[in-house]
């Protein structure tokens, strides 16, 4: 409680005009003192170096340990942040590729290994039943001295045992499950027959879901980068096709792929999204992402609340070039340029 007390300390915050990350220590400080320093200080502070626990007699101080409790509503407000963090962690994440490619891998081996596991163990079942029964089954197939090491019926199967008989009937799944079939291990009851019937049945669910997480898997990988090499392709036939020189050639092709890669697809997505809002839905996005640059511009330091949203809902983004024009000498503008 020390140690997060003086990181406490030191921890920028949001400003709750503007939204402004604030990491000025003093600023850092105020704010602190100002919410939740003599709370932190009161139960972080070490009671048990003041007052004696151990004795019978009473302190002067002993009243004082009733504030060790408050330490549990530190721990429920951590929970909180700890929860606000995970969320925006989270939601950082669905924006990456990386995270759905993983999350397709983590769909995968759950699609192909859960039902294989389930369906070994039940197949083991089967067999274990029938064994301690005294009927034909499937463990008949397996060697003499494999066997003599199947557990009494009173008896749990632990240890190496175990180990060697999950692999006989994973690798029975696996072969029946792909109709490979070896003909080493095979159903030998009506049970174990009706049984591999519906093992057959569930392959074909079981693959199909494969395929499918798979195939959602590549798409995920490649949907990214897919219209960046494809403008890309079409940019470069266009360039050679008017001869362009090499040297011009090369400073068109990396700032059209910077735009693509790193601005187009986020800008169209940005208009697509502003033109299916409700008008105060699009006031507020537009507001989020211009408000900060308009109003820390010197000219427009006079406008406050409802100005600074309707100059934001005319705003837009635009990408210049090194060396570009932006105004003309003579030319007559009614566009405000913020240059970031």
């Amino acid at each position: 409680f020390l140690v997060d007390l003086l990181v406490s300390l030191l921890t920028g915050y949001r400003h709750p005009g503007n939204g402004n990350l604030v990491v000025d220590p003093w600023r850092c400080f105020l704010n602190y003192a100002a919410g939740w320093l003599i709370f932190d200080a009161l139960i972080a502070f070490p009671f048990q170096w003041v007052v004696d626990v151990g004795t019978s007699g009473r302190s002067p101080f002993a009243s004082l340990r009733v504030f060790r409790y408050a330490r549990l509503i530190k721990v429920v407000r951590m929970t909180k942040i700890i929860a606000q963090a995970s969320k925006a962690t989270l939601d950082a994440c669905q924006s990456s590729v990386s995270f759905h490619v993983s999350k397709g891998l983590v769909r995968l081996c759950i699609s192909a290994l859960l039902p294989c596991h389930l369906s070994a163990c039940f197949w083991y079942a089967l067999g274990i039943a029938a064994y301690h029964a005294g009927g034909d089954c499937w463990l008949d197939n397996l060697p003499a001295e494999q066997k003599l090491t199947l557990p009494a019926p009173d008896q749990h199967i632990h240890g190496q045992v175990a180990s060697e008989m999950y692999q006989v009937c994973v690798y029975f799944v696996l072969t029946t499950m792909t109709t490979v079939g070896y003909g080493d291990l095979g159903p030998r009851n009506v049970n174990e027959r009706l049984f591999a019937m519906g093992l057959l049945v569930q392959c074909m669910v079981v693959f199909s879901t494969f395929l499918g997480v798979l195939n959602s898997v590549l798409v995920d990988m490649y949907s990214e980068s897919s219209y960046a090499r494809q403008q890309l392709i079409k940019l470069i036939r266009y360039l050679h096709w008017r001869k362009v020189p090499a040297t011009l050639r090369a400073s068109i092709v990396a700032h059209m792929q910077h735009n693509w890669e790193q601005n187009h697809v986020h800008l169209s997505h940005e208009e697509n999204v502003c033109s299916q809002l409700s008008p105060s839905l699009r006031v507020s996005l537009m507001e989020h992402v211009f408000g900060p640059v308009l109003t820390q511009a010197p000219f427009l330091c006079w406008m406050h609340g409802p100005a600074v949203r309707e100059v934001c809902y005319f705003a837009s983004t635009k990408f210049y070039q090194e060396g570009d024009i932006v105004i003309g000498a003579g030319e007559v503008v009614e566009t405000i340029f913020c240059l970031t």
